[in-house]
């Protein structure tokens, strides 16, 4: 599912991760690999330097790997006395979250970087190249709304709209919507007007789904974060309450249990002293 983790990093002070599991393109298994360096993300960095914003200390980042492009997100781990040690990075490819658009929308979606350069796209490349795609680094620098653009692609006229994207508030990029012109043309008897609204109406609804996909890959892992640093501080009321059966889903399950058994094992435990106390006073009279 496109909301699923589809690499998950456990990372040191360093910036090296610990491990990493990552999905195999095709394939719902997972591989295992470590020695990755992470310190060149910015949102690595900012996790590792502690800082934190309006929004609180999670960050999302869109960058590239040898495996794809990958929507990721982090968040600081600490221990018991909050104390840094560390930072979990998870992420989704890019290819995911646009099929996944796609299928939602029925239109061809792609995602330019800041600079308006192309990261990943569900058009097939066309014979005028991916370029064609691309919008001036100045004009991707302050795009603040969605703009209109023509193009000519596979020897027909298209029309795409571009908005910024933003996860978590910070501008990742641009997000583009293609459809043929024809297609435009018959389905809103050549209203360029209403087309455009509808098209903006349906690129801020892309927008929302993006940002919710990143939210879903990252609340998971926070919850799993929050609930082991209680039971640490020996708050064993909480539960992540996860049932998903990915990896994430998993150690939530598994630290649901544990933390299920100390609590048994602490009331047991109280039981006992009360028992003992109580034979002790007994005695005493």
């Amino acid at each position: 599912a496109a909301g699923e983790a589809e690499v998950v990093a456990a990372i040191g002070l360093e910036g090296q991760d610990l491990l990493t599991l990552y999905r195999q393109p095709g394939t719902d298994e997972y591989a295992v690999s470590t020695g990755t360096d992470y310190s060149g993300l910015g949102l690595v960095r900012l996790a590792l330097t502690g800082q934190s914003d309006a929004l609180g200390d999670k960050y999302a980042e869109i960058a590239a790997f040898p495996s794809g492009a990958y929507l990721l997100s982090s968040a600081p781990v600490r221990d018991p006395d909050q104390t840094l040690v560390g930072v979990l990075l998870v992420g989704t490819r890019l290819d995911t979250l646009l099929s996944s658009l796609k299928a939602q929308t029925l239109a061809d979606v792609l995602l330019l970087d800041q600079g308006g350069k192309l990261v990943a796209t569900t058009l097939a490349e066309p014979d005028e190249g991916y370029g064609t795609l691309e919008i001036p680094a100045a004009e991707a620098a302050v795009m603040q709304a969605a703009t209109s653009r023509e193009l000519s692609l596979y020897n027909r006229g298209y029309r795409a709209l571009y908005s910024p994207l933003r996860v978590r508030e910070t501008p990742v990029g641009s997000l583009g919507v293609v459809l043929p012109n024809d297609y435009v043309v018959s389905s809103l008897a050549t209203n360029r007007n209403a087309w455009l609204a509808a098209f903006i109406v349906g690129t801020l609804l892309l927008m929302l789904v993006g940002y919710l996909l990143a939210q879903s890959i990252a609340q998971p892992v926070l919850r799993v974060r929050q609930v082991a640093t209680a039971a640490a501080a020996g708050d064993l009321t909480r539960t992540t309450g996860l049932q998903a059966t990915d990896e994430v889903g998993e150690v939530g399950q598994a630290l649901d249990t544990m933390v299920a058994r100390l609590r048994d094992a602490n009331n047991e435990s109280a039981r006992l002293r009360r028992d003992l106390t109580r034979q002790q006073q007994l005695a005493a009279d």
